[in-house]
């Protein structure tokens, strides 16, 4: 059984009406990545009516595929975290289930208190009732409240992504270390 969070919060599913404070979470999320490492690509501020668009996708059309928690602090029904698990098929792989997380966030006035882990708590829940047999994510490397949030929770690096500069990727190719 997961520890209630320390700080008091409500739990439960995003409502569409939420779609501007869902994606100015998100936007908040990627300045946070982007603080921990300066290479991760950019979502900005003229980036919200697309998360808008796909934040109200994932709640119209993922089905019971996807599940898009928040958190609200107690006396307000603003959400304060968010956490999204979507639940893949792929009967090519073993395993063929496997539940996807994404865009957790926590406001930074409420972190420490527990809320992540109760949010993830609920998605592993959503996980075991579609009979997922792992969990993947990613995250930034040089996040290190994911690296210390996943890592407590048994994620161990698999993949690596990696980026270039294209300018950089070609001046290599031909040879030439210098820019």
């Amino acid at each position: 059984m997961v520890d209630r969070p320390r700080v008091p919060v409500r739990l439960r599913a995003a409502r569409l009406s939420e779609l501007p404070a869902l994606a100015k979470m998100r936007i908040a999320l990627q300045e946070h990545l982007k603080a921990s490492n300066p290479h991760v690509w950019m979502l900005d501020r003229h980036s919200l009516p697309a998360i808008e668009a796909n934040y109200r996708d994932m709640l119209t059309k993922g089905g019971d595929r996807i599940c898009f928690l928040v958190a609200e602090a107690a006396g307000s029904t603003q959400p304060r975290a968010m956490a999204i698990g979507r639940v893949a098929e792929r009967p090519e792989f073993t395993p063929a289930v496997t539940g996807l997380i994404d865009d957790v966030w926590v406001d930074p006035e409420l972190r420490g208190g527990g809320i992540a882990k109760a949010l993830l708590a609920d998605l592993a829940a959503f996980f075991r009732r579609h009979n997922a047999e792992t969990i993947v994510l990613d995250y930034v490397i040089g996040n290190r409240e994911a690296e210390r949030l996943w890592g407590s929770l048994g994620f161990t690096p698999v993949q690596v992504g990696a980026d270039a500069r294209l300018g950089d990727f070609e001046r290599k190719l031909r040879g030439d270390p210098h820019r």
